[in-house]
């Protein structure tokens, strides 16, 4: 399984499953733990960071439930911050990053 995080862009395929809110990530990382493979991440939520806030808290979240995983994740985000914010914590966790 694979997530599509963004607030505006659609996924590259039919592959990803896209989700718009942090919440609805939390969620189906809890209901498929060990299923996905691929996590695709902005950073920048936009209107939907009231649902959970920015995309980094997805990180937070897995890396406070499920700091051991498998996934391989991706960042598409065009925030140069907050894609070194984002590798800092999957490099602190020893997570692949695509």
């Amino acid at each position: 399984m694979k997530l599509w995080v963004d607030d505006v862009r659609r996924p590259p395929s039919e592959d990803y499953y896209w989700l718009h809110t942090t919440i609805e990530a939390q969620r189906m990382v809890e209901a498929f733990t060990g299923e996905i493979e691929e996590i695709n991440l902005d950073h920048d939520a936009g209107d939907y960071k009231v649902y959970g806030g920015d995309y980094i808290k997805i990180l937070d979240y897995i890396e406070a439930h499920y700091p051991e995983n498998n996934i391989v994740f991706v960042f598409h985000t065009m925030n140069p911050v907050g894609r070194c914010n984002m590798q800092a914590i999957c490099e602190r966790n020893g997570w692949r990053i695509d």
